[in-house]
């Protein structure tokens, strides 16, 4: 009976010294586990006849995103769900940044702008938005923003 005492309480013992050091250790980073720092991106889009080259910008949330387009097209440049809008001059380069901090895919729209005032044009109503003047604008999607999450 001594002897199964003694059994026992070296199995508390050491079972007690096994749970004490696994869970205060420090848990292992796991192998190849790579920290994904946000970056610098910059993007130089060529807009030509109403098709964009390249047609779709991936990035990784977080990145600082610099965007320059240039355009044979007076207009507007629009990133949909991002919500910005830059105005976009004929044979101009545009440039501008922001941080990629929505994931997911986003539309590049442009938005074109008349340069010589016309009498009349039909636009789709599909097509059709008001702007803040009243006066239809086409909302022509060209492209695709990709932002990945981190």
């Amino acid at each position: 009976m001594l002897l199964t005492g003694f059994g026992v309480l070296v199995l508390v013992l050491v079972g007690g010294w096994y749970w004490m050091s696994s869970s205060s250790a420090p848990t292992p980073a796991a192998p190849n586990t790579v920290v994904q720092v946000p970056q610098p991106q910059t993007h130089t889009l060529a807009l030509a006849k109403r098709v964009l080259t390249p047609d779709i910008v991936t990035v990784t949330q977080g990145d600082q995103v610099t965007i320059k387009v240039m355009s044979d097209e007076t207009g507007e440049f629009h990133i949909s769900g991002y919500e910005i809008e830059n105005d976009i001059t004929k044979g101009t380069e545009l440039s501008f940044s922001f941080t990629a901090d929505k994931a997911g895919r986003y539309n590049f729209e442009l938005h074109p702008k008349e340069e010589e005032p016309q009498a009349f044009r039909f636009i789709p109503v599909a097509e059709a938005s008001e702007t803040e003047e009243g006066e239809a604008e086409e909302d022509i999607v060209i492209g695709a923003f990709v932002v990945n999450p981190r």
